[in-house]
């Protein structure tokens, strides 16, 4: 989960974060699953949200979904197990424990938020069950 937190500058410490991890895992011959936060938005799952979502969102996050995106790629460039998570809007409420998954082309449902909870949740079983690998889903409430 590498990220700028809530300064929307220019930055690529996504980017560079994943690629530097990757070069590390294939120096060590190791092939550990990558779980990867990104975000709804971010590449082929802007099809999945309402047109004025996407444009609301690339306008406020336009330079981190960049980051996102480019993140993306390296991961489906190596040759390393992943699963890129790409939640919609995230809170600090209590899990509800019904996160639900979908793939791209599909649409997803961008609102209510989902908890940040669920989120660890969900990441921990994508660890756990191998049929998320290598996969990129959409997490929504």
């Amino acid at each position: 989960a590498l990220g700028t937190g809530k300064e929307p500058k220019k930055s690529s410490i996504r980017t560079d974060g994943t690629r530097q991890i990757v070069e590390v895992l294939q120096a060590s011959g190791e092939r550990p699953l990558i779980v990867a936060l990104s975000s709804l938005g971010v590449g082929d799952s802007q099809q999945q949200m309402p047109f004025y979502w996407r444009w609301i969102l690339n306008l406020m996050l336009g330079r981190a979904f960049s980051d996102h995106g480019q993140q993306e790629l390296v991961l489906r460039a190596s040759p390393l197990p992943y699963t890129i998570l790409r939640p919609t809007f995230m809170n600090d409420k209590a899990g509800m424990g019904q996160t639900k998954m979908t793939t791209a082309p599909e649409k997803a449902n961008v609102t209510p938020s989902l908890s940040r909870t669920d989120v660890v949740a969900f990441a921990l079983r994508a660890i756990e069950q191998p049929e998320h690998h290598p996969r990129t889903v959409a997490l929504t409430a």
